[in-house]
């Protein structure tokens, strides 16, 4: 083994050596929206003014009411995210308001609280803050300019902002175009300003003008990559400083004026404001909150959203920012429709750190261009809007809690499908990421409450793509498949056979009991899983384990997507990142997944030698489209043998039945952030 080892090793290095030519790219997937050239006013033909909007009349965008089976769905599921004392503040909220609009009508309802010290009810007209909802209309008053032949997406940063292009690293070389789609390498101030507020109060309040946001990030950061560095993408709220920086530069009007003539005014948007200091009561109606690392709740709203500004700081009701979702997806702020295409063309370099790709300013929600929007954190607030232009839905959903993962609201749009919610974490993205492991915390019966050993840990891990496993410390796995219906039907086929356990132990039990479930919820961030009449409720939490790795898996990330794959020859090929196909190291359980399927295994490294152990997973939609190279991945990694780890990379040889190497995978870190 050892000399196999050996020999397999070598070769990594040798393919690693030789394959310094470039790769052969695979070909990629058409894009939803094709690149536009430069875009600029006809010579012949003056900017006209913005198209008025006519206001919402108050009864949103689409008359009368959703069919009562849909609106019965989505009263569930806003109840279920709720969150009250003892629930899981990462996946619930204290309270939150969700419109949704469709050609058949329109709900709008609210759920939870507002201030969760006197107990006041939140409304459906609250005002709450939107985050880097406001990232979008940034970038809208940026293509109206560039309609109106004010300046143009590969202006540099150093024709608007001198001052600043020579202070940051790489400034000189930035153009507005990266800044709008984050690819300028910037460093993001974000997190260390906005995060200090939870420590410390007067942080919280503490106010800054945009260029000593920009200096901050000067003084205390590095550049992630170069400008335009071929498939580098990293989101930095600096960049749309500095976007907000240049608009008032260009157009001698605040940034406020701008929002407020271009956007706010023309749409009827009375609620809408970009808050620059502490907020009123007219400019947030609601407290918000976040819980610290330690679990300890602090009250937020009193941020300053000078810290945001042109990144994130606007705040409205939620019908204002239907309205505004309705007015963009049909083209309303500009004259050109190419520019609204230029907007939604996506970088799916962006699909594995954001779990989206990304335009200018809004974000590919569905991996085909059919679904967009963006979501918006402040330090005590999260939101998303989304639009399915064709079907003429818009939703949005806000919420009083910076804990709470805005992604959930994608949850919306299976309902309108028909396909009812379905039960997968409030930070899954649907569907760049679909897979949701949950720890079984609790059987209820009617006349007691089972605790289940923590340090057993029992996970039921359910994918969107509707396959599911029971996965044992004890008795091996057990996988499956699972159907939902209507408000919360549930029907479990898990096959119990594989487990290796007594028929007496917990896990075939349980199994078993699963498989005559009926119904399932969301309650106060944990699933559960209801059994016929009085037979008792399972209790799952999102399974959170403390990661800790002795092997040389220490390295930047546990999750790890498949970059290229190097033959026995050392012939070379690029993986387009814009397929999925994901390995996970979690705890002692092993997941793969190429978008279409999901499964998971076991795994064991010792020192170089890597064993992996799973069963090949089938398709259950044959109309789901994987990547062209899905079925050689499966049976690459079924025949793994040796792993490395090199200039942050990870590197698995395969070998035949012989022993003889087959090829490499070479995987990067998959980032979380």
């Amino acid at each position: 083994m050892k000399k196999m080892i050996t020999t397999l090793i070598l070769f990594i290095l040798l393919l690693s050596a030789c394959a310094q030519q470039e790769p052969t790219a695979i070909p990629q997937p058409a894009t939803a929206v094709p690149p536009t050239s430069e875009l600029v006013p006809s010579p012949t033909e003056p900017a006209a003014e913005p198209t008025i909007i006519e206001p919402d009349d108050g009864e949103g965008a689409m008359a009368g009411a959703l069919p009562a089976d849909i609106v019965a769905q989505l009263d569930a599921y806003l109840q279920s995210q709720v969150y009250t004392e003892g629930g899981d503040y990462k996946y619930a909220t204290p309270g939150l308001v969700l419109l949704v609009d469709t050609p058949d009508g329109r709900y709008l309802n609210a759920a939870g609280l507002a201030h969760m010290a006197d107990g006041t009810p939140m409304r459906t007209d609250d005002i709450l803050q939107i985050g880097s909802n406001t990232k979008s209309m940034t970038v809208v008053i940026l293509m109206q300019l560039v309609e109106e032949g004010v300046l143009t997406l590969q202006d540099s940063l150093s024709q608007w902002l001198p001052e600043q292009a020579a202070a940051l690293p790489n400034g000189d070389q930035m153009t507005i175009r990266q800044l709008a789609n984050h690819t300028t390498g910037a460093w993001d101030y974000g997190d260390p300003i906005i995060g200090a507020g939870l420590d410390d109060p007067a942080l919280l309040e503490k106010g800054y003008t945009p260029a000593e946001l920009v200096d901050y990030a000067v003084e205390n950061g590095t550049p992630d990559f170069a400008p335009g560095e071929a498939g580098k993408w990293k989101y930095s709220n600096t960049g749309y400083i500095l976007l907000g920086m240049i608009l008032e530069k260009a157009t001698g009007e605040t940034y406020r004026d701008l929002l407020q003539t271009r956007i706010f005014d023309p749409l009827g948007m009375e609620s809408a404001v970009l808050i620059e200091d502490v907020p009123t009561l007219q400019e947030t109606s609601t407290r918000g909150y976040v819980w610290n690392e330690n679990g300890d709740m602090i009250d937020g709203t009193n941020w300053n959203g000078s810290q945001g500004w042109a990144a994130g700081s606007v705040a409205m009701t939620a019908a204002d920012l239907a309205t505004y979702g309705h007015a963009l997806a049909n083209g309303q702020f500009f004259h050109n429709p190419e520019t609204l295409a230029e907007m939604l063309t996506f970088n799916a370099d962006a699909l594995n750190i954001v779990g989206a790709a990304y335009g200018l300013g809004l974000m590919d929600f569905a991996n085909d261009g059919t679904v967009w929007g963006h979501e918006g954190a402040t330090l005590a607030f999260q939101s998303l809007w989304y639009t399915e232009p064709e079907a003429e839905i818009v939703v949005v959903g806000l919420t009083n809690s910076g804990s709470y993962s805005g992604f959930n609201f994608l949850n919306v749009l299976n309902i309108l499908e028909g396909d009812g919610a379905l039960p997968v974490s409030a930070g899954t993205l649907l569907p760049a990421d679909s897979l949701t492991p949950w720890q079984w915390a609790q059987f209820v019966s009617p006349t007691e409450t089972t605790d289940i050993d923590e340090a057993t840990v029992y996970r039921l891990i359910i994918s969107a793509d509707q396959t599911v496993t029971f996965n044992t410390p004890d008795c091996g796995v057990a996988n499956g498949a699972y159907t939902v219906a209507g408000t919360g039907n549930i029907d479990l086929e898990i096959d119990g056979s594989t487990l290796t356990c007594e028929a007496d132990s917990l896990a075939v039990q349980a199994v078993e009991q699963l498989n005559d479930a009926e119904t399932w919820r969301f309650d106060n961030g944990r699933l559960l899983i209801d059994l016929p009449a009085d037979g008792g409720t399972f209790v799952f939490k999102i399974w959170d384990p403390s990661i800790t790795f002795s092997s040389p898996t220490d390295e930047e990330g546990q999750n790890w997507h498949w970059v290229s794959l190097t033959d026995a020859e050392g012939n070379q090929t690029a993986i387009d990142e814009g397929y999925t196909y994901n390995f996970s190291l979690v705890g002692d359980l092993l997941i793969i997944g190429t978008g279409c399927r999901v499964t998971t295994g076991s795994y064991e490294i010792e020192g170089q030698v890597l064993s992996l152990t799973f069963d090949t997973p089938e398709k259950t939609d044959a109309s789901c489209e994987e990547g062209p190279y899905a079925d050689q991945f499966y049976e690459l990694l079924q025949r793994a043998e040796a792993v490395v780890f090199v200039e942050n990379q990870m590197i698995i040889v395969s070998a035949d039945d012989t022993d003889a190497p087959i090829g490499t995978l070479t995987f990067a870190p998959l980032a979380t952030e």
